[in-house]
This record gives structure tokens, C-alpha cells and sequence, in this order.
């Protein structure tokens, strides 16, 4: 084989839009018009939430922007941060808890100083990348359908089933088309995960591939610091792909293949070290990690992840397993085995191993629809490609609900947690200019969400997961708002979690019997409206 026709190098997405899209248009150009028209359609389907959410903001109102508040105000926080601190450390300033920043969830800082440098809201920033890196993704994984499927139609079907076909109930770490139109990150996540099989493939079955392995060394760095837990996933895949070539007399163990793996390991190591070590010693971060855990509750918890796709995926994987000498789908048959397998496994991470996971599930789905197409079409005497297009089609007609689900806007929230007041971005630009950062907050979790989000302090309760003893300080929080608890009670709370600022506003009033402007030990310092902003004296 030449293995010239296979190179790769950091500039490989351009090289293969060049050698694919430009020098072969003439000759695919209706094929590249349909994959243009497919990802054109499911970017400007993803914006239908967004659209749905300005278009019904009350009077006197401004949209939040997403249509999932507790996440989003995180990663606007984040991006705050990218765009003042840098994009190395990341502070935890959803709690109160003091404690050194780490080199965490540092995709969001990135995208915070991107939006710094060219002077852009952050909002924009947001959609531009959650565009911009799902086109790159689709685009990677059209360009390397070519090796595993020779037929155009057979190309367009897959990535028709990528970008709308969906499960029961699929989380967005499992659903292309969710992550395409919610999160961005897992996007990146699903791309360096690609990029990186397909580089450790070819690192592994031909020979000068420097270029290849230093590449995987970037994409399991890049992986560790975005989602450190698909390096598990990444690496048990690898062995499976490794024994897959020795079985199939593709690899030559050499010296030169030895210390590539060799380094592929020590990066690996070195990244996931670095990580577990910002657990042990630092407190807030490890108490996180702990509240972060996503267990898989049961086997129809996984079933409803794909729904109606696993019948053709694993009709697809035992073809490919058959044919394991032979076919190029043994690779992807053997992703899904292995993440099937590591799912089993009781790691507290254990839902987000099916992050990409789809991607191996459609090409399994479309492997088995098309031999079974072929067939119908020898027995019935029909087309071969009108009989795959229709069986593509009804595949995504059965398995579309939830994507379209998706795309309502959520109820399942207040709605002034989308819609706050206008007069809430002025009472932010005050905290922002006049309180200091990393000052201690008190507020309702409503309140607490915009806090994370446009300023710098360190919110008492916010979200279940990034919040330490989240329930205990909601209960807390409620009780101090309540006007059941005497004065001394309530400085004693104040002092024991370093709170310095109280807020009170429309989203913390909870009793006619608490009145703060008697309460000798809290200085007014603020007030607009309804909204009033207290400083607790020392």
C-alpha cells in the first residue's frame, strides 16, 4: 500500500479538504453538495433553542441565552475567567470554599480569551465554536468514511444518521447531534477522540509515522485537560485495536513502534497523574470530583442511549467480528465493545465512557443497512442505492424523537431563571466593579447563577455538583432568608463560611419578618429597586 496517500500531519483537516473537496470536486461534487447541505442543515436546526428562547423573552426582560441555566452560567463563568486570569488555572468560584486554582476545564478559559482578543461576546464565542468545531467534526468523519465505505450514498447515509439519528433517552455526551447544538466541549471531546484512533491506526500499521504519533502525544494531552476520563476509554480501546492488528498480521513490532507507545504511555500517565494529583491535595476540587459521580442506573439506561439503532449495531458488530480478517469494521465494532465493557465497570465516571459513542454505533447501523439493502435489492430486484436510501430513512425516522424533543425549550425551570430582569445586568456591573473578587456571597441560587456568571466572587450555593455541601448550604441559605432564625444565629453562619456580602432581592425574599436594615452588624452599601446588597461587618 502507499502510504504516501495516507499521510498525516497537524495540517491533515486542510490536506484532506484539498485532496478530497477541491481536487476531486468535479468528480464527487453532488456527493460533496449533499454532505454540505446535511451539516448546513443540522447547525441551523441546532439554533432553533436559541431562537425559540429570544423570541419569547418577556417585556423588560433579557435572555440568558441557553436553554440550561445551571450549566451554561458555569461555562460563561469559566470564559470570564479565561478572559481576565488566563487560560492555564481555573478557580472554583461556584463555593465559598477557599483554595489554589488548578489547570481544569481549561477549554472554557480558552474560549474566554478568544473572546477577549477579538472583542467578542462571549455568546457569540459560544455559538461560533459549537459551529465551527461540529463542522470540523462532521467534515473529519465524512473524510474518513471513504475507508470503510466505497459508495457515495452509503458516505451520505452515515452522516445523515450522524447528525439526526438519536436514542430513547441519549445523554449529550452519547448524541452528536446534543452536542452539536448544546456543548461544545463535547464536541472537542468527540473529535480528539477520532482524530486520535484514527492516527493511532495508522501509527501502528505503516512506517514513518512520527508525524502520526506525536499527534496522538497532543490529542491525550489536550483530552486530559477537557475530559481526563476518555484517556481510559482511549487507551483500553488502543490495546484492543493493537491485539486486532497483531491478529490480522498488520503490525510489526519494532524499536521505533516500542518507544512510540512507549511515549503515548508516559504522556497518558503524566496528564492523568497531574490530575489525580489535583484531587489529593487540593480540597475543594476533590470534594467536586466526589459529588460529580454519573453511575449508570441500569442495563435499559443503556438500551435507551441508542433505542432503536442497537438492532442493526449489533447485527453490524457480529458481521464485523465475522469478518475480523478482512473488514474495517472491526474497529469500530471493537470501540463499541470496549466501551460496552468499561461501562460495565464500577468507575464513578461510568456514564461518561459513552461520550462518542455513537459515532462507532452508526457505522455499525449503516454497515448492517446497507448489506441488508444489497441483499433485498438482489431478491426483490430493485436498486441498490433507492432500497439503502430507504432503509436509511426509515432508520431515522425511528430514531429522531429525542433530538426533536431536545429542541423545545425547557419548562423545567422558573421562568426568570431565563428571563432575569434587565435591571439585574446593572446590579451585576456594580458587584463586578465595586466587590472584590474571590469575596465571599450570599444568595439564592437564582441570584447565585448570575453572580458565577458575570463576576468574579464566590457564590454560597449554585450548583448541585461545583457547590461543597450543596444541600446542606441550600438548607442553609433558605433558613437564614426565612426570618425564623434570631440575629446572633444568623452572624454565626455568616462567620463560620467567611460570608462577606449579603444579597437581598426579588429572588431572596422569602418572609415579611426579615428586615436587614435593623440588623446592626450588615452595612448597606448598594441598593436598586428591590435589590439591595449588604456588607458584613467585621
Amino acid at each position: 500500500m502507499n502510504t504516501d496517500k495516507h499521510r498525516f500531519s497537524l495540517l491533515d483537516l486542510i490536506s484532506n479538504f484539498q485532496h478530497s473537496f477541491v481536487s476531486g470536486y468535479y468528480k464527487h461534487k453532488k456527493e460533496y453538495f449533499y454532505v454540505l447541505l446535511i451539516i448546513l442543515l443540522v447547525n441551523s436546526v441546532s439554533f432553533i433553542p436559541y431562537i425559540s428562547g429570544a423570541i419569547n423573552t418577556p417585556p423588560g426582560c433579557y435572555f440568558i441565552g441557553y436553554p440550561y441555566p445551571l450549566d451554561t452560567n458555569k461555562y460563561f463563568g469559566q470564559m470570564l475567567q479565561g478572559a481576565r486570569k488566563g487560560i492555564l488555572y481555573y478557580q472554583n468560584h461556584l463555593t465559598t470554599e477557599s483554595h489554589q486554582p488548578a489547570i481544569l476545564f481549561n477549554f472554557y478559559l480558552v474560549l474566554g480569551k478568544i473572546a477577549q482578543v477579538f472583542h467578542l461576546n462571549f455568546i457569540a464565542v459560544f455559538h461560533i465554536a459549537r459551529v465551527l468545531l461540529g463542522t470540523t467534526l462532521l467534515i473529519y468523519i465524512y473524510s474518513k468514511s471513504h475507508i470503510f465505505f466505497k459508495e457515495s450514498y452509503h458516505r451520505l447515509g452515515v452522516l445523515a444518521l450522524l447528525c439526526f439519528s438519536s436514542g430513547f433517552s441519549s445523554p449529550s455526551e452519547a448524541d452528536t447531534f446534543k452536542a452539536i447544538t448544546f456543548f461544545p466541549h463535547f464536541v472537542t471531546a468527540m473529535l480528539l477522540m477520532v482524530v486520535y484512533f484514527y492516527n493511532f491506526c495508522y501509527f501502528s500499521s505503516y512506517k514513518s509515522t512520527r508525524t502520526s504519533l506525536y499527534l496522538c502525544a497532543i490529542l491525550i494531552f489536550l483530552t486530559g485537560i477537557i475530559h481526563p476520563w476518555n484517556i481510559v476509554t482511549m487507551f483500553f480501546i488502543s490495546l484492543l485495536f493493537f491485539i486486532a492488528f497483531i491478529i490480522r498480521k498488520q503490525l510489526l513490532l519494532s524499536k521505533e513502534l516500542l518507544i512510540g507507545y512507549l511515549i503515548l504511555l508516559v504522556v497518558a500517565l503524566a496528564i492523568l497523574g497531574l490530575h489525580l494529583n489535583t484531587l489529593r491535595t487540593n480540597p475543594v476540587f476533590k470534594a467536586v470530583a466526589e459529588q460529580n459521580i454519573s453511575f449508570i442506573k441500569n442495563i435499559s439506561e443503556v438500551i435507551n442511549y441508542f433505542g432503536v439503532l442497537w438492532i442493526p449495531t449489533i447485527i453490524g458488530a457480529i458481521l464485523a467480528l465475522r469478518r475480523y480478517k478482512s473488514s474495517l469494521m472491526l474497529f469500530p465494532a471493537l470501540w463499541l465493545i470496549g466501551s460496552l465493557f468499561l461501562i460495565s465497570l464500577p468507575f464513578p465516571f461510568q456514564r461518561r465512557i459513552v461520550e462518542g459513542l455513537q459515532i462507532p454505533v452508526v457505522f455499525l447501523t449503516a454497515f448492517c443497512l446497507f448489506i441488508v439493502s444489497e441483499n433485498l435489492s438482489v431478491k426483490l430486484s430493485l436498486s441498490k442505492k433507492l432500497t439503502g436510501f430507504a432503509l436509511i430513512l426509515l432508520t431515522l425516522m425511528a430514531s429522531t424523537y429525542h433530538n426533536l424533543y431536545s429542541l423545545r425549550f425547557p419548562s423545567d425551570h422558573p421562568a426568570f431563571i431565563f428571563y432575569p430582569p434587565i435591571e439585574m445586568i446593572k446590579n451585576m456591573e456594580w458587584i463586578d466593579k465595586n466587590i472584590p473578587e474571590n469575596s465571599n456571597v450570599l444568595a439564592s441560587i437564582a441570584t447565585g447563577q448570575l453572580l458565577c456568571r458575570y463576576t468574579l466572587t464566590n457564590a454560597f450555593v449554585v450548583h448541585s455538583v461545583e457547590t461543597i455541601d450543596f444541600s446542606e448550604k441550600y438548607n442553609l441559605m433558605i433558613w437564614f432568608y426565612s426570618g425564623r432564625a434570631d440575629i446572633s444565629q444568623m452572624k454565626e453562619l455568616l462567620e463560620f463560611f467567611g460570608i462577606q456580602y449579603v444579597i437581598y432581592g426579588p429572588w431572596e425574599y422569602c418572609s415579611p419578618n426579615l428586615n436587614l436594615l435593623k440588623i446592626p452588624w450588615l452595612e448597606m452599601r448598594y441598593q436598586n429597586k428591590d435589590f439591595s446588597i449588604f456588607k458584613v461587618k467585621q
